[in-house]
């Protein structure tokens, strides 16, 4: 499994530019693009061109360079197959940008050009719900439909790239503690499959975002760890109280459970008095009476 030219690419020179783009190869793809555009201003190349300089942080220069496609395809009006690549760059970039409400209105153009069963169709409708979702429109993202027709179709990169998308957006809307499970899962399928396809710049985004996940992950395992502490310890003095309520050595072991719930080696208890505060126990962790 390897990135490839789809077979009905019609512009070779800009499949190669985007598969060098996807390796994360910037400059390569830069390059090409750079070179092809002297000899000819095809449309794509432009949409192509903003796609690199905005990964490479170039945010004047990107604008720039899609503004320049989409004023030619106002004024060339091209056929249906470059109008739908455009788009399709134009709602990435968007989004790609943080604009999610023009990434939203230019994959409803899309829904406009294409065929439900198209992949262009699929990959849009999927966009719709993403970038709702990003402007609260929705407060639930379910691609299942989408991606999994896309997996079906055999566009595994899409497949991915989506996947990549909702779990990126959930996990930066705050992330319910019993989805972080099938979360760090999902993530892993997609680093694997980016992994497999060669697709670096993708890689280096989900390695990224398992980044944002582990400190997520280790206030939640505090959490559970700490509950179940608490919970026994609780159990545990209640059964002491229940059972052992006046006992000569009920002090020195409720002082024990202390010990033990904090993982403190010592303690000691002082009980308040009319007289103050006076010393009533004193316990080492194994038990023996300092």
């Amino acid at each position: 499994m390897a990135l490839k030219i789809d077979p009905e690419e019609s512009n070779p020179n800009n499949a190669i530019a985007m598969i060098l783009y996807k390796k994360g190869e910037i400059d390569k793809a830069k390059s090409l693009i750079q070179e092809k555009l002297t000899t000819k201003e095809e449309i794509r190349y432009f949409f192509t061109l903003a796609m690199i300089h905005l990964v490479q942080g170039k945010a004047v220069q990107a604008e720039k360079a899609l503004n320049k496609g989409l004023e030619l395809i106002n004024t060339r009006n091209p056929d249906i197959l470059i109008k739908i690549e455009s788009f399709l760059r134009t709602v990435q970039f968007y989004y790609e940008n943080s604009n999610f409400k023009s990434s939203l209105n230019f994959a409803k153009k899309i829904i406009e050009l294409t065929n439900p069963l198209s992949k262009e169709y699929n990959f849009a409708c999927a966009l719709i719900k993403i970038n709702n979702f990003r402007l609260n429109k929705i407060s639930k993202l379910d691609i299942t439909k989408q991606v999994s027709t896309l997996k079906n179709m055999g566009c595994i990169y899409d497949y991915a790239y989506l996947l990549k998308l909702k779990l990126e957006s959930i996990i930066e809307a705050g992330i319910e503690q019993e989805n972080i499970k099938d979360t760090l899962e999902q993530l892993s399928t997609i680093f694997e499959i980016f992994n497999a396809l060669g697709a670096g710049l993708e890689l280096n985004r989900v390695k990224k975002i398992q980044e944002k996940m582990f400190p997520i992950i280790v206030k939640d395992y505090s959490r559970r760890t700490i509950s179940t502490q608490y919970l026994k310890t609780f159990s545990n003095r209640a059964g002491l109280i229940s059972a052992h309520l006046g006992d000569e050595d009920f002090i020195q072991n409720t002082l024990d459970l202390i010990i033990e719930a904090t993982n403190a080696e010592r303690g000691a208890l002082f009980i308040k008095t009319i007289k103050g505060m006076e010393f009533s126990a004193g316990r080492d962790i194994d038990r023996t009476t300092i």
